[in-house]
């Protein structure tokens, strides 16, 4: 009686395995920049949230004394009180004054925190600006050179993680 013994492959062979974890590296190659961004993008965004509130105070307070506010003590008449701190998790101030070109144009500038941020949003800044004689709607849109600040702005430096709403 002749009995062939036929042997059953068990586990994988070196080269599987190998091609496995070539697979996983490009796919990990691929998706953690891609989601570096995705975060990024999430933390510059807060600083949105936080200033649609003070939108309505300068809009206001432009209707009501015709000059855009600045938060500083040492302009009384035109101080919406902000320097106690609207900040977040990401966002370590938010500065209001009126535009160097155009006194109808009112900046918020937005700093973001140094630490504990994405890198590419970390120190950053921007700036949001509203047309005041656009009429009852004012437009409000992200500038990419703000006048007199020190930090970079996100729209210049990391176009990939400003916010959607700031697209230029």
């Amino acid at each position: 009686m002749n009995r062939s013994i036929k042997m059953v492959q068990k586990g994988f062979t070196l080269i599987e395995l190998m091609i496995v974890v070539a697979i996983i590296g490009i796919l990990a190659a691929l998706a953690i920049p891609a989601y570096q961004d995705y975060v990024a993008r999430s933390q510059a965004s807060e600083a949105l949230t936080i200033t649609d509130g003070l939108k309505v105070a300068i809009q206001e307070h432009y209707a009501t004394e015709g000059v855009c506010p600045y938060n500083s003590a040492a302009i009384p008449n035109y101080n919406i009180d902000i320097e106690a701190g609207i900040d977040g998790s990401y966002v370590a101030s938010v500065g209001v004054r009126p535009n160097s070109s155009s006194a109808s144009l009112c900046e918020m500038i937005v700093f973001y925190e140094a630490t504990g941020v994405a890198a590419k949003v970390r120190g950053q800044s921007l700036v949001i600006v509203g047309d005041m004689n656009a009429g009852t709607e004012v437009d409000w849109t992200c500038n990419n050179q703000p006048a007199g600040t020190t930090a970079g702005t996100l729209p210049v430096q990391y176009p990939e993680v400003t916010p959607s709403a700031c697209k230029l």
